[in-house]
């Protein structure tokens, strides 16, 4: 057998962190950022950089997610070329693919020919010199630089008709900001789906850059 056809094997430290995680305690580290100022319901973040451990998968979204959720936990749990288990963080980041949905031209997150692309967000004592490389050759190392993200926060499970109601409300600000948004919206979910609803943090942010004059 080789090591890319093991079983998925969950250190026990993180089958722990999720027991509190039902109700919306979280344990894991997150991307360090800044609140800069808040807006009603829209918060202003500068991000530090964060390198991310991502890949695009087709298909509807919630189909995408679970894929693209079990691929990244079997890298970050041994299935890579140092074997070595890193530590689970939040939120996990997902964004639809823009290079697949332009050659398919989906509606909504709905078209069976679009693609997802999603994200986990590596523990900061890691960098793309130090960070295991995936024995999943799908899976990218990027690196995020610093950044000012707008960032619009809801509660419960994250349904395609709330996730449609962010965005809108998100563009809504944007269209009455001094900002412009570098570029399409993408979506943090920071509990497990057995959580309870009512403590489930979702998020829907966008990358910024000031208006030019």
């Amino acid at each position: 057998m080789s090591a890319s056809d093991e079983p998925l094997k969950i250190p026990w430290i993180e089958i722990f962190k999720t027991i509190p995680g039902v109700f919306g305690i979280r344990l894991e580290e997150g991307p360090p950022f800044q609140v800069v100022r808040r807006e009603g319901k829209i918060e202003i973040r500068n991000y530090d950089k964060i390198l991310l451990a991502q890949l695009s998968v087709k298909g509807v979204r919630q189909e995408a997610l679970d894929e693209g959720f079990l691929r990244l936990a079997a890298y970050i749990f041994g299935k890579n070329r140092r074997r070595l288990q890193i530590s689970m963080t939040h939120p996990v980041y997902q964004k639809k693919d823009a290079e697949a949905i332009a050659m398919t031209s989906p509606v909504y997150q709905e078209e069976k020919g679009g693609a997802w692309i999603i994200s986990f967000v590596m523990p900061s004592k890691f960098n793309r010199s130090n960070v295991p490389e995936p024995l999943d050759e799908e899976i990218q190392l990027v690196e995020l630089p610093e950044r000012t993200v707008a960032v619009l926060k809801y509660s419960g499970n994250n349904t395609e008709k709330k996730m449609r109601q962010a965005k809108l409300e998100l563009k809504e600000w944007l269209s009455g900001s001094g900002f412009s948004e570098e570029e399409e919206i993408y979506w943090a979910q920071y509990d497990p789906p057995f959580a309870i609803p009512f403590f489930k943090k979702n998020e829907a942010q966008v990358p910024l850059t000031e208006k030019k004059m």
